[in-house]
């Protein structure tokens, strides 16, 4: 992956974004488009999954004719085997953010991963000498030898708070947790605490996406799955583990979508049960997505099943926050 210097943002002055989150199958991305047609606006992904390349029908990545000729940043900029974390993610999106107001365009950050909007919104700084590659690489092995349980046991007597916002499969995050700990003596939320900055230069509302009956979710994830299936995600899969098979770290044995055929792939498992646990891990996904975003109560709030059509009152919300002073 190529590595962009790191921008700044404009001094002196703060710039207006706005962030719609909310779990999975709620309908962000189109929200996101939607908006950029109406206030002149290009996107920005925060998904952790989309910004892989070839990564598309797990991801729900919009094509490029579904994107409607709206610029979308942040999405297949990383090769399936790069390794990439907040910290990347973090310069990515300044470069982008930079790239849209100077164009006098609006910016739009659409996603469900919680860690990379948060850190972004906040302005996080974190300190890229904080990697510890050896200590990284004995983790690595750890977790090849011992499984991810090992590690989370681990992670769970050191920063039981973040560990109780991540799913002990999720490598990645498990493993970099423990390496800032291990590498600094401070979790990783102590770390992140530190890196707040005293003057932030953003101002930004968050717009959340939510059902009020939980089934109705539910039911939007079970029927998304079949569509992804009846789309090709079957293919897709296989493609994504061959190409990352011999890589322990790979994004893909831990992506939703394509780990659970796995044991389909191996004649372990029937196809039906392998898409009936895909649609189950959705649902916890959801779970934890809600847990995550529902922790900033500033977020505002639309419930897709209380009004026919709540467009209206998102983008009259959206115009008064550019239109304003503050």
């Amino acid at each position: 992956m190529k590595i962009l210097k790191e921008v700044e943002f404009k001094k002196n002055s703060k710039t207006k974004i706005i962030a719609i989150v909310g779990p999975t199958a709620t309908g962000k991305s189109e929200l996101a488009l939607k908006l950029a047609q109406k206030i002149n606006g290009e996107i920005i992904s925060a998904d952790s999954m989309q910004i892989y390349k070839k990564m598309n029908i797990a991801t729900a990545k919009l094509s490029e004719t579904e994107q409607c000729g709206i610029k979308h940043h942040l999405i297949d900029c990383v090769d399936l085997n790069d390794r990439f974390s907040v910290f990347d993610y973090i310069k990515l999106a300044k470069l982008a953010l930079n790239e849209i107001v100077n164009k006098n365009k609006k910016p739009i950050l659409v996603g469900g991963t919680g860690l990379y909007i948060d850190s972004f919104l906040n302005e996080i700084n974190f300190d890229v000498e904080n990697c510890n590659s050896e200590i990284r690489m004995k983790l690595l092995d750890e977790l090849k030898t011992f499984g991810s349980n090992y590690l989370f046991e681990k992670l769970k007597k050191i920063d039981f708070e973040y560990a109780k916002k991540i799913h002990p499969n999720n490598h990645r995050r498990l493993v970099r947790a423990l390496e800032i700990y291990y590498s600094t003596g401070k979790t990783l939320i102590k770390n992140e605490q530190n890196s707040k900055p005293k003057f932030q230069k953003l101002n930004y509302i968050k717009i959340g996406l939510n059902f009020l009956n939980r089934q109705t979710l539910y039911s939007k994830i079970d029927s998304r799955v079949d569509f992804m299936m009846r789309k090709g995600l079957l293919a897709e899969a296989e493609l994504i583990l061959n190409l990352c098979e011999n890589c322990l770290n790979s994004t893909a044995k831990q992506a939703i979508g394509y780990k659970e055929f796995v044991p389909y792939f191996s004649g372990v498992s029937s196809l039906d049960d392998c898409v009936a646990k895909l649609k189950q891990n959705t649902r916890n996904l959801a779970k934890r997505q809600l847990t995550w975003f529902k922790k900033d109560e500033k977020t505002n709030w639309f419930f897709l099943d209380d009004k026919s059509d709540i467009f209206k009152d998102i983008l009259n919300l959206v115009q008064t926050f550019f239109n304003s002073n503050s």
